[in-house]
């Protein structure tokens, strides 16, 4: 839009028809002639940075509309001039958004057939192309009663069919949402669906986290949303069903995720900090017991082994700062791997701190 190319025509045009008002070529006419529509429309529904550019891409975008409907081209007429394929899908595609344009000016000279309208428009349409044209649809007044109707009796569709989440997340389009993926309205109603999924058929359960997984960063989505709720760690532990990975705990995937939400918090809200062992053994998490045995196992694997040990060591701090007696961690941790090893450090601790302040 504020390409050199785009604003030298501007200016062309905009001299041609001060000095010629007799000719009633104009703007939106010449710069048709000279791209073709499609190039036009592309131009105009790119972002623009300025407010300058944004008033005059409005302005041209209703020019464009009004040119259209002015030579009495139909919604589908416009759909195939864009070259628009309903059968397939729209993603990146701006050009959705001039074509969902044109039905609202349709519909101003037309306004109760919205509904006539859109449902003879929904069967010709693939599943993940129609959710994207009811999304872009909602945003118009003309068309968002009955854009939402067709969704909620698509979803209504998607729960007598047994559909898998997975498979309603892509064709709702939520795999293209961004940023705000976890504040989108669709995404709510998604989650309370692939609740009843579960509750259904509990012999396949599918986690709502998995399609999250597979389409964004989740550290990066997830996260943000944790952060700007000021969720506390022991809480997404929780959420992220570390609590009941047991031995595999730090070899998770979903650990890697929860210790670096864990530095985020800690940089984030410094007076709330917290330890990763502290997150550990936070209440419904990890017993000191289930711990030792958690450690163990990460020790036998390279890429968890120092992680596993740094712990070790933290527990081993927490227990001289606890000033507890050997005596008592032995009969505690009786017969678990390790546990040997581990108050034989301790002792070594304690009497390498009693030589130290002696």
């Amino acid at each position: 839009m504020e390409s050199p190319l785009f604003n030298i025509w501007l200016k062309y045009t905009n001299a041609y028809s001060t000095r010629y008002p007799q000719d009633k070529s104009t703007v939106i006419e010449a710069l048709t002639r000279t791209f073709g529509d499609i190039e036009v429309a592309m131009m105009l529904q790119k972002p623009q940075t300025t407010d300058a550019t944004r008033t005059i891409a409005k302005q041209l975008e209703s020019a464009q509309l009004e040119m259209w409907w002015g030579s009495g081209k139909s919604v589908d007429d416009v759909l195939n001039l864009l070259d628009l394929r309903m059968n397939f899908q729209f993603t990146n595609d701006p050009l959705l958004n001039t074509w969902v344009s044109y039905i609202d000016r349709v519909l101003k000279e037309n306004p109760g057939q919205a509904t006539t309208l859109l449902t003879t428009l929904e069967p010709r349409f693939s599943e993940k192309a129609l959710n994207q044209f009811l999304r872009a649809a909602m945003k118009f007044p003309s068309m968002e009663k009955t854009a939402t109707t067709i969704q909620t009796k698509k979803i209504q569709g998607y729960v007598a069919n047994n559909e898998s989440p997975l498979q309603v997340f892509m064709w709702l389009d939520l795999d293209n949402v961004g940023d705000n993926l976890l504040r989108d309205p669709l995404f709510t109603k998604w989650m309370k669906y692939a609740k009843n999924f579960n509750q259904k058929n509990p012999k396949h359960q599918e986690s709502w986290l998995e399609p999250i997984r597979m389409k964004y960063d989740l550290s990066r989505e997830q996260s943000k949303y944790w952060l700007d709720e000021k969720t506390p760690p022991r809480i997404v532990f929780h959420f992220l069903k570390l609590n009941k990975a047991e031995e595999k705990t730090l070899a998770s995937s979903d650990f890697k995720v929860w210790a670096k939400y864990l530095n985020d918090f800690n940089h984030r809200y410094p007076k709330e900090k917290t330890t990763m062992l502290d997150g550990l053994m936070a209440k419904g998490n990890y017993i000191e017991i289930s711990l030792l045995r958690i450690f163990d196992a990460a020790k036998k694997d390279p890429s968890t082994e120092k992680l596993a040990t740094n712990l070790q060591n933290a527990l081993i701090n927490k227990w001289i700062v606890a000033k507890e007696k050997p005596a008592h961690l032995r009969g505690l941790f009786n017969g678990v791997p390790t546990s040997d090893e581990m108050n034989a450090r301790y002792v070594e601790k304690l009497e390498a701190l009693s030589r130290n302040t002696s």
